[in-house]
């Protein structure tokens, strides 16, 4: 298996990396915001998005060797760039991990029509996501030739 990916799976990875699950609440912010103000919000986001990933391509690119983002900032920003980025990717991932089980709680509680709590409905998604990740992992680990990437 080689550790190379097709251009279009790079692109759908990088996509799916940045919308994610934010995406859902784009209606609620762009009602209470406005049409206009939420399309200037999401041009700036968008321009702000693409050249960050393009500067970090870049990088990527001119560094020889394999890196992931914090071994970058620590060659080109040095031991403090690696240390906020270790600090910003514990952030985001904790924070996506709160978002993603908040939003999965609620949508048990609404389901259940208010018979399931939602602390219950954040346990019953957790669980569920767990298995799903674990054996998902598994099946990578021991087939890597059915994983997407």
């Amino acid at each position: 298996m080689t550790d190379e990916i097709s251009t279009i799976k790079g692109v759908f990875v990088f996509a799916a990396t940045i919308i994610d699950a934010g995406i859902l609440a784009l209606p609620v912010a762009a009602a209470k915001t406005g049409f206009f103000p939420m399309l200037l919000i999401l041009l700036v986001v968008g321009v702000v998005s693409v050249f960050s990933a393009l500067y970090i391509a870049e990088t990527v690119v001119n560094t020889p060797g394999d890196h992931h983002l914090p071994s970058l900032a620590k060659e080109h920003l040095g031991g403090l760039g690696f240390a906020t980025m270790i600090i910003g990717i514990i952030i985001y991932i904790y924070g996506a991990l709160t978002g993603y089980l908040a939003a999965g709680g609620q949508l048990f509680y609404s389901l259940s029509n208010g018979k399931i709590p939602v602390l219950a409905g954040i346990l019953i998604y957790f669980v569920i996501g767990s298995f799903i990740v674990h054996f998902g992992l598994k099946k990578c680990l021991h087939r890597p030739q059915h994983c997407l990437l």
